[in-house]
């Protein structure tokens, strides 16, 4: 059976093929469906566990119908943009972020974007060396990493932004030529 495909806004589903003839569907879901995107946009057949073959290209790109081209190629330069912000990324501070954070948690202090302030003063207040060591790393890590997550936040604003405007209008031409953001 030959499958139409495509990627699903919801994230808990990361490629959803539907059939062209009947109105059953399968779902892709994890680091297959990642590398079976990958397979049939490079125009490879997927075999999947219970020997369907799937063909195709998929029908959008991230929420962007293939069919308005010049805006598939926006937000294609956009991915670029923050793909090359990535690779500057210092992968020490990621994980370093990532392992202080889960310290933190080990010892009691869930810090998050509503209760920060508070956590840090609870635990500077605790006057316990090792802990104001621990904050300061985190601290330092989440400022390195700030540009990025601005990044991806522009990212994600131009995809949102992406879906409301035509795909003859100056200002997706205005955003092909890197003079908005």
């Amino acid at each position: 059976m030959h499958f139409h495909f495509r990627q699903e806004e919801d994230s808990k589903v990361l490629l959803k093929l539907v059939p062209v003839k009947d109105d059953h569907s399968i779902e892709i879901n994890g680091e297959l469906s990642n590398k079976a995107l990958i397979k049939l946009n490079e125009g490879y057949e997927v075999s999947l566990k219970d020997d369907t073959i799937v063909t195709g290209k998929i029908e959008n790109y991230y929420g962007i119908p293939r069919s308005q081209p010049r805006k598939v190629q926006v937000l294609q330069n956009a991915r670029e943009r923050l793909e090359q912000r990535t690779e500057v990324l210092n992968m020490v501070d990621f994980i370093t972020f990532i392992d202080v954070n889960n310290i933190l948690h080990s010892k009691g202090f869930f810090i998050t974007e509503d209760n920060r302030e508070e956590k840090y003063l609870e635990i500077l207040e605790t006057g316990n060396d090792e802990l104001i060591d621990l904050l300061e790393e985190f601290l330092i890590a989440k400022d390195n990493l700030n540009p990025l997550v601005d990044a991806k936040k522009q990212y994600t604003k131009t995809i949102e932004r992406l879906k409301e405007i035509d795909e003859s209008s100056e200002e997706v031409t205005q955003l092909l030529a890197g003079e908005i953001d």
